[in-house]
């Protein structure tokens, strides 16, 4: 699901805002793509996934009933692996104090995590549980417009997603009776019905008896 990549961005957007106030006040903050023609005003700060790397892993499944706005009922959410995404944070600033001042807080965002310093986990709301972990890695600073009064850095961060797909339009099991014996040698079809049990099981794993 793209958008669960999208929100992951916005999550980050939102845990970057906070971390850098009192400084956000008039910082524009742009996650993923941009309006077409859109231009940034100063300051700003742009988050850009620049690379997605997939990584497969064996499905696994959950029943999800409307939880997402995205995602209707008797739907099946699986889960089959993680995207590893190169996220660039670009900062443009009008002044070399003020780029200081707003990096320093990005960085102490991440590097003061108490589990995992450097590595900042988030929640994605309304979207199956989904966490997003976003690892800090560089920055480096850019000092070619600076007789333009325009100061900019890029910090690197590696996001690692969750890859859930949806199935729709899945049949729910009512019922789900199985059949136990301890004959081993006949033909299931020549087993005289006094040897076999048939249990019906609940949506928990419970086995109760089949009449």
């Amino acid at each position: 699901m793209s958008l669960l990549r999208v929100r992951a961005l916005e999550m980050l957007a939102q845990c970057l805002a906070n971390s850098i106030a009192p400084l956000s006040a008039g910082v524009e903050i742009c996650a993923g793509p941009a309006e077409a023609n859109h231009k940034l005003e100063f300051p700003h700060l742009a988050l850009i996934p620049a690379i997605f790397n997939y990584l497969p892993d064996q499905g696994r499944e959950y029943t999800v009933n409307g939880v997402a706005p995205d995602v209707g009922a008797r739907t099946i959410v699986m889960d089959v692996g993680r995207f590893e995404v190169l996220v660039q944070l670009r900062l443009g600033t009008k002044t070399a104090r003020q780029r200081y001042d707003i990096e320093d807080r990005i960085s102490n965002l991440f590097l003061s995590q108490p589990m995992s310093p450097g590595v900042l986990v988030v929640e994605i709301p309304n979207c199956m549980d989904a966490y997003a972990s976003f690892e800090y890695q560089d920055h480096s600073w850019g000092q070619e417009r600076a007789f333009e009064k325009e100061w900019y850095s890029t910090t690197t961060i590696n996001a690692i997603v969750p890859a859930l797909v949806t199935r729709s339009g899945v049949n729910d099991i009512d019922q789900f009776v199985t059949t136990i014996t301890e004959d081993m040698t006949s033909l299931f079809i020549n087993i005289p019905a006094s040897s076999l049990e048939s249990k019906s099981v609940d949506s928990s794993g419970t086995l109760s008896l089949y009449v």
